[in-house]
């Protein structure tokens, strides 16, 4: 494919200095690269190298982009011939074998992603592979191998230039990759999700809380905020009065005072900026994993979509996962169950008394007046 490819772009060549700036802008890892070619020959050559088996991405992307119609055939041609193959291609059979036989960028500017499936090799096609991993991450890596002990290890690379965009990609993608059996996925040495039974989340959550206790005992000596009042903006906030304090989203924020259920005090721990905080514009994971606790160890949880999430989840790793998916949708329902939960813990019954034509709340929660 890649000859007649080229035999056919080297009868109407772009213009080269188009050609190297759109490659470059394509993928600026191969700017060093690109700097010392001088002719047709040893771009084809470089193309060459950065593409593989099931990815010839970069090659696709230079035949649309000038339009090299006659190159089209070929690439479709060969696009419907490696689907057809992936298809029937046991996984089983693809172990331990290079996807990607020449590294496209340096070590140092090549980044590498894995995912661990909880797969039999042997009960899934490499069809089933190529799939997840570009649903999950669109165009930004290419396969490199495929392992296999318990579960399935995918390793991909991507430019470290995509670093960022791709963490943000996989994070969209996070729940689709969870009802596929993820058991692990890493970018670089960042570890953005690992399965947990549930009582690792509680051994976390005791680790964490010593931790706080510690960190306690020298707060007042290094004036940083402890562990347990940083909190996440989910959105950016504008200061309506000059009482409040805008921020941005992501931003991280220190709470030190919760007397008041919708504002808390905090500071930003960007501008250094002090005032009132919407409560429901902030998250903490720590947070939200002590909220997870909470639904799980009460009895009855009033809020209906927590209690199906509570029972009919087939496992405490999906309820973990729909939780957070939940309360990260609807910010008011976490204000409610922070409530719930104080209410809780200070022992204070919340009561809702249906009558025929009244209901009495008594001491009711926010989640039972939402109820």
């Amino acid at each position: 494919m890649f000859s007649n490819v080229r035999k056919v772009i080297f009868k109407s060549p772009p213009p080269l200095k188009d050609l190297l700036t759109f490659i470059e802008d394509f993928n600026s890892d191969l700017e060093a690269e690109l700097s010392v070619i001088s002719d047709l020959q040893d771009i084809m050559r470089l193309i060459r190298k950065n593409c593989c088996l099931i990815n010839i991405v970069i090659l696709e992307a230079v035949v649309e982009h000038f339009e090299i119609n006659d190159a089209q055939t070929y690439i479709d041609d060969y696009k419907r011939e490696i689907k057809e193959f992936c298809r029937n291609l046991s996984v089983d059979l693809c172990l331990n074998e290079p996807f990607d036989v020449v590294r496209a960028s340096p070590p140092l500017k090549c980044e590498t992603a894995t995912y661990v499936l909880g797969w039999e090799a042997t009960e899934h096609k490499l069809k089933d592979v190529t799939d997840i991993v570009s649903k999950s991450s669109g165009k930004f890596v290419k396969l490199i191998s495929i392992k296999s002990t318990q579960s399935i290890t995918i390793t991909c690379s991507f430019p470290h230039s995509l670093t960022e965009a791709l963490i943000i990609k996989l994070s969209e993608t996070l729940e689709l990759l969870i009802k596929n059996d993820l058991m692990k996925l890493t970018v670089g040495y960042c570890t953005i999700w690992k399965k947990h039974e549930i009582h690792e989340i509680q051994e976390s959550l005791e680790e964490e809380v010593q931790e706080i206790k510690e960190q306690d005992k020298d707060h007042d000596k290094v004036n940083k905020p402890i562990a347990n009042s940083v909190f996440i903006a989910r959105y950016g906030y504008h200061a309506i009065d000059s009482v409040d304090i805008s921020f941005s989203e992501e931003e991280q924020l220190e709470i030190y005072e919760k007397e008041d259920s919708f504002y808390w005090k905090g500071r930003s721990l960007v501008s250094g900026d002090e005032g009132d905080i919407p409560s429901s514009c902030v998250y903490s994971m720590l947070e939200s994993l002590q909220l997870l606790e909470f639904i799980l160890s009460v009895e009855e949880v009033s809020l209906p979509i927590l209690q199906k999430i509570r029972d009919d989840s087939c496992s405490n790793d999906e309820k973990a996962s729909l939780f957070l998916e939940t309360i990260n949708d609807d910010p008011i329902m976490i204000s409610a169950l922070r409530q719930d939960k104080e209410q809780h813990d200070k022992g204070v019954t919340g009561n809702v008394d249906w009558g025929f034509d009244r209901v009495s709340l008594t001491s009711p929660s926010p989640v039972q007046c939402n109820e």
